[in-house]
């Protein structure tokens, strides 16, 4: 089996390269990444663009993200090394202004997170489908703080 990472490069470079997405010059590439010495790793990449008659910050968005992660935990059989792999799709509205911006968004999700070795009690374990509600903003108290 592929490891998560590898087929989450592949996909966001997928997701990249596709002409809706990179058809705007309004589209931003967002992406993140954690790891623990606790044998946990996670990786996001995605993309947002602004759709006709908006723009980044001022309007409506689409919003692609990818994201994998693996980690390690004691279940029933034992030592278990669990990987995900999942996505979202999302529309959303974003505003900004002097100060500050925000975003609301709203969109399905998959994930599907393989136990090796497998972890009948576990809830993760297969495909999850998930509709996702987020909001985000920043707001700068005075003007020197960024």
């Amino acid at each position: 089996m592929m490891k998560p990472f590898s087929l989450l490069i592949l996909a966001a470079s997928a997701l990249i390269a596709t002409p809706a997405i990179s058809a705007t010059p309004d589209t931003m590439v967002i992406g993140g990444a954690e790891a623990s010495t606790h044998h946990s790793l996670y990786g996001m990449l995605g993309a947002v663009t602004a759709l006709p008659g908006s723009e980044l910050g001022k309007g409506v968005v689409a919003r692609a993200l990818l994201s994998g992660i693996t980690y390690r935990y004691n279940g029933a059989p034992g030592k278990i090394d669990a990987s995900a792999l999942g996505g979202e799709l999302s529309l959303g509205y974003q505003g900004s202004n002097e100060t500050g911006w925000w975003g609301v968004y709203a969109g399905p999700g998959y994930r599907y997170t393989h136990l090796s070795p497998d972890d009948r009690t576990s809830d993760a374990r297969g495909s999850e489908y998930s509709l996702n509600l987020q909001a985000e903003a920043e707001h700068s108290f005075t003007r020197d703080f960024k």
